[in-house]
């Protein structure tokens, strides 16, 4: 196809989604039209929809779904309809994270497991622990949390950041 493209981005709630996109190709067609009336090197128009939906408890998203289609010489043609992917790398499931973490035997506590293997396990940088742990803290603080992140000594050298399976789980939502 020769010439520019318009495209339309449109974004709806998964109710009367079908009718949400009638009403934006409409809206659509119709502010193209107005643009072909000046001189305009357009030839189609592409909306692509998006239906979102929450995910249930509401922390999260379910996978996008787009509706793809063309406005040319006057008429719409169907591209796709497809169930999207993250383009991120998908998160792995938090009980798969902490089964594959090694947990140590904490005397008189639940065991714990080291800050830095959760954020190499989640794919985030573990250099400086301490700034998760900083943020974590304080979030569980406000949630009414009374056992937190702290460091404990295992063996000889520094003290590292150590967390029970409650506060990973926390902090598995906040990435």
């Amino acid at each position: 196809m020769p010439g520019l493209l318009s495209v339309e981005l449109k974004v709806g709630g998964s109710a009367g989604f079908e009718a949400k996109v009638e009403r934006w190709k409409t809206e659509s067609s119709n502010r193209f039209l107005q643009l072909l009336e000046k001189p305009s090197h357009f030839q189609a128009l592409l909306l692509v929809s998006c239906k979102a939906k929450r995910a249930r408890g509401g922390n999260s998203w379910e996978q996008p779904f787009l509706q793809v289609e063309l406005w040319y010489r006057d008429d719409w043609q169907a591209l796709s309809q497809v169930s999207v992917r993250k383009a991120v790398k998908k998160k792995n499931l938090v009980k798969d994270v902490l089964d594959s973490l090694k947990w140590y035997q904490n005397p008189g506590a639940p065991k714990v497991a080291l800050v830095s293997n959760f954020l190499k396990k989640v794919g985030k940088p573990n250099g400086n622990c301490g700034k998760y742990v900083q943020v974590w803290n304080k979030a569980l603080e406000e949630e009414g949390f009374e056992v937190l992140f702290e460091r404990l000594r295992f063996h000889s050298g520094s003290k590292p950041w150590v967390g029970t399976r409650q506060l990973f789980k926390k902090a598995y939502e906040w990435l």
